[in-house]
């Protein structure tokens, strides 16, 4: 039976899809957050992921396997760090609609940047399925009223493809860096705490968040900062760049379902049928023989 779980953990398809449901499940997380300063929201949950890795490096014995090179600490800390500032910041400055889909133009550009710079296959069947993909994500905000442009915007749409560029730039730099351990993603979130830190106090009140608000914290350190980052990145190295684009479009529509499940959020037709062509797209990228790991490799 350990050795069956084992088998599961190992394999970071699996692991891609849990942390993408962490992060789906962080939408729940945030809206209970909303006192909490964006900033010192942030640096909080990177000290308890940082905290978390030095912990679990110390009982298994793990720091001397740690190899840290100043360019990948600093593009390590960057991309946790400032992708999540700037994809956090640029809700102020524009629709939230809009902020979400220009995030997530993310996982086609690693797609198209893994064929460019790294001569990665790419199949008509992989397009089809990431197209697909595009279309569930806008069909699931066609009932939101929020599509007129605004120059007053633009500032936030800035900010907010400012984020999908670095979150890019940091999975095609890391997917060639295998001789890099997971365990350095907590080590970059606690480097990138102490300038998220030293922007709050600059920016930000402080405010002393309950017990309710201790809690949602430390959940988003633990499952969002510390345990779906390491997955992530597993599943970067030893996954196809299709896949992870189609697991990574899945994200804002799980993230609806378990809004409206909570209760913040309205059911509608238009998210049953968003849901239905991300499953199609799912088994559009479904292997007929075992898995497609590494496939493009």
């Amino acid at each position: 039976m350990n050795k069956n779980i084992r088998l599961y953990y190992d394999n970071p398809l699996i692991r891609g899809a849990v942390a993408v449901f962490i992060w789906a499940a962080m939408a729940v997380i945030v809206v209970g957050l909303h006192r909490i300063p964006t900033l010192e929201m942030l640096s909080c949950s990177l000290l308890i992921a940082f905290a978390c890795t030095c912990t679990d490096l110390t009982i298994r014995k793990k720091w001397s396997k740690l190899s840290i090179s100043p360019l990948m600490l600093l593009v390590g800390s960057f991309a946790v760090a400032g992708t999540s500032a700037l994809y956090i910041y640029s809700f102020k400055l524009a629709p939230p609609v809009h902020v979400e889909l220009i995030m997530y133009v993310w996982p086609v550009l690693v797609l198209l940047g893994n064929v460019i710079f790294f001569g990665e296959k790419f199949s008509i069947k992989a397009l089809s399925s990431v197209l697909v993909s595009i279309i569930a994500l806008f069909m699931l905000h066609f009932d939101n009223q929020q599509w007129s442009y605004g120059f007053s915007f633009n500032l936030g749409y800035m900010t907010v493809f400012a984020a999908a560029i670095t979150w890019t730039c940091y999975n095609l730099y890391t997917k060639h860096k295998s001789d890099i351990i997971h365990e350095m993603m907590g080590i970059y979130c606690g480097v990138g705490a102490v300038f998220i830190v030293s922007l709050h106090f600059l920016f930000e009140p402080t405010v002393i968040p309950n017990k309710t608000e201790i809690i949602l914290l430390l959940s988003m350190g633990f499952f969002s900062q510390w345990f779906a980052y390491q997955a992530w990145d597993y599943a970067v190295k030893n996954t196809a760049p299709a896949t992870l684009a189609n697991l990574a479009y899945a994200t804002p529509i799980l993230s609806v379902i378990l809004l409206t499940i909570s209760g913040y959020g309205n059911f509608s037709m238009f998210l049953l049928v968003s849901c239905f062509l991300m499953s199609v797209s799912t088994f559009m990228l479904m292997p007929k023989h075992g898995s497609n790991i590494r496939e493009n490799q």
